[in-house]
């Protein structure tokens, strides 16, 4: 009775030290997909933050007048950028010529990016044999200039900016690097040898634990 006993201790302790390390392993919480906003969704937003904290300051040097934009380059980050300033300041009610400029008194808004990055630091998993994650950092710092451009004159130079780290799951990055521009795909980072030794691993542990159960098993029959 007493060795029927502690054999029925041993198979609950084997099986319950297996569910608790395939929960370690595996995890227990499956995140879901669809939840991160794609980089392209991302960037928009904090670059239409970044021009309404720019507007905020410099509202006051405008006294009524129109702006146009003026990027400091022409590559794809600038037309991006320039896209969003001049949809945010319309938005905010202020008049933006985006190609000639009729009313003599507008004023030029020269904007610089100081930095524009969109990263990602990491692919890990949250658990040894859990799902891939990639974490996510962006990073914008503005730099804007204000001339006046009938007397040359520099009215105001500020700057805005903003940066998150977030993370999403590693299915998810063709939802992620939707669209055209190149910034929006920034490259994946390799996971070197986890790729094999994290499988070997965790293969090694599920084995044993399987052997000492059975193995269990037959010594009480024996």
């Amino acid at each position: 009775m007493l060795r029927q006993r502690r054999a029925d201790l041993r198979r609950r302790f084997l099986c319950a030290a297996a569910f608790l390390v395939l929960s370690l392993l595996v995890g227990v919480t499956p995140a879901v997909c669809g939840d991160a906003p794609s980089n392209l969704d991302l960037m928009t937003e904090m670059t239409a933050a970044v021009a309404n904290e720019l507007g905020d300051k410099f509202a006051s040097q405008l006294a009524g007048r129109g702006v146009k934009l003026r990027p400091y380059a022409a590559d794809e980050r600038y037309q991006f950028l320039n896209t969003v300033f001049i949809s945010t300041f319309a938005d905010r009610g202020m008049t933006v010529y985006k190609s000639s400029v009729p009313d003599s008194s507008a004023l030029t808004v020269e904007f610089q990016a100081l930095k524009f990055e969109l990263a990602y630091p990491r692919v890990y998993r949250s658990w040894l044999f859990g799902g891939k994650k990639v974490e996510r950092r962006a990073d914008i710092t503005i730099l804007a200039t204000i001339y006046d451009p009938t007397t040359g004159s520099v009215l105001w130079v500020g700057q805005g900016g903003r940066e998150t780290v977030d993370e999403f799951e590693h299915g998810d990055v063709k939802r992620i690097q939707e669209g055209t521009f190149s910034f929006a795909r920034p490259e994946l980072p390799t996971s070197g040898w986890s790729k094999l030794v994290e499988p070997v691993f965790v293969g090694g542990i599920v084995v044993g634990l399987i052997y000492l159960f059975f193995s269990n098993q037959n010594s009480d029959t024996s």
